[in-house]
């Protein structure tokens, strides 16, 4: 496989950028080494062939193929227990619980960017996984990034989209959401520019059929690499903690934030034992009508939040899963399987990445 690698100096650290195979591959499944039962309800599944270490990555359920999405992130390297370098990956998987084998994917065509800390979510009325923005190469320079691609996993093709007007500015650390009843895309928030300290927190909408972008109301103070989670039938975002101006936590790590799409209008509640795990990762387990976060700040604890009783409370015990914070998780709704791999150790994004493994748990 040949790879395009270029080296970009950024104060003393170095990132070293890849590239995507020049030529198309066939794909392969990976056949997994372990699939090891753990207490609790969960398991893990662990491949050495399947894909690496990685964080700042994101994954989907896509429920037209009946599988796991994985794509790009980045990767620490360490030599003799320092840090030498970042590694941007283009790379993209599919994992399917069915066999549980991991299958590298190689769409034809032209492909996104190397990239992490992007928005990724999966479109079940066009079959499509939707890619927008992020940190990652643009011009031979690392910087964040404002475009817009879909996945089509059937014909295993990537299509960047031609956005008409204005839309949002580049920026990483945010999540996308589909919403089927509009056929369309919510963006909250994201980082513009650490250096500046240029957080964002406006809302944008992006209808599909029209390829336009529309601004809505404004959210809470700017926020980037925050818990979202989106309830798709109540058309509810919900907003926890996360990382504000100049990098530090959020000046209301108390507050759930729930931005109505119908209404276009935020409102908050400090619910029972409030808590912020910026970095983490939060769902929404419909038929419980619960939130859950799992990670971030180093945890391995699940969290939960009960829409009827306004309150957070954690699980009996921690999870077997390994403290981690920048992951990967996604949730399918019709198997009631949590899906986490990925991120990183000591609460930092230049800590160790954490193993490999495919941690599941089922509700």
């Amino acid at each position: 496989m040949r790879l395009a690698c270029f080296t970009l100096t950024l104060g003393s650290v170095i990132f070293c950028l890849f590239g995507v195979p020049a030529t198309p591959s066939v794909h392969a499944a990976i056949q997994l080494e372990t699939t090891q039962p753990v207490a609790d309800g969960w398991f893990s599944v662990h491949s050495k062939t399947g894909p690496g270490p990685r964080y700042a990555a994101q994954m989907v359920w896509d429920s037209g193929c009946n599988v796991l999405l994985l794509f790009a992130g980045e990767t620490n390297i360490y030599q003799n227990g320092q840090l030498k370098y970042f590694q941007m990956n283009a790379d993209l998987w599919a994992f399917d619980p069915a066999n549980q084998t991991w299958t590298e994917m190689h769409p034809v065509g032209e492909k996104p960017s190397p990239r992490a800390y992007y928005g990724f979510c999966y479109d079940s009325k066009n079959q499509r996984a939707w890619l927008y923005g992020g940190f990652g190469a643009a011009n031979g320079q690392p910087k964040p990034l404002s475009d817009l691609w879909y996945l089509d996993c059937t014909k295993e093709v990537w299509t960047k989209v031609d956005v008409k007007g204005d839309g949002p500015s580049p920026r990483d650390g945010m999540d996308i959401y589909y919403i089927p009843s509009s056929n369309s895309l919510l963006v909250f928030g994201g980082l513009e520019d650490l250096q500046k300290g240029i957080v964002s927190n406006d809302v944008w909408l992006f209808d599909v059929a029209a390829s336009k972008w529309t601004k809505k109301t404004a959210g809470p103070s700017g926020r980037f690499l925050s818990c979202t989670a989106f309830d798709a039938k109540a058309e509810k975002l919900y907003v926890s903690g996360g990382f504000g101006k100049g990098g530090k936590v959020v000046d209301d790590p108390d507050t759930l934030w729930v931005y109505d799409l119908a209404k276009d209008a935020w409102s908050s509640s400090t619910d029972k034992g409030t808590i912020n795990f910026p970095a983490g990762r939060m769902v929404y387990i419909p038929h419980l009508d619960r939130l859950l976060i799992f990670g971030g700040n180093d945890n391995h604890t699940e969290y939960w939040n009960d829409r009827q009783k306004g309150e957070w409370f954690t699980a009996g015990a921690a999870a077997p899963a390994p403290r981690r914070s920048y992951h990967a998780m996604a949730y399918d709704p019709k198997s009631r399987q949590l899906f986490v791999f990925g991120g990183t150790q000591g609460g930092t994004f230049v800590g160790p990445c954490v193993e490999p493994d495919l941690w599941i748990r089922k509700y």
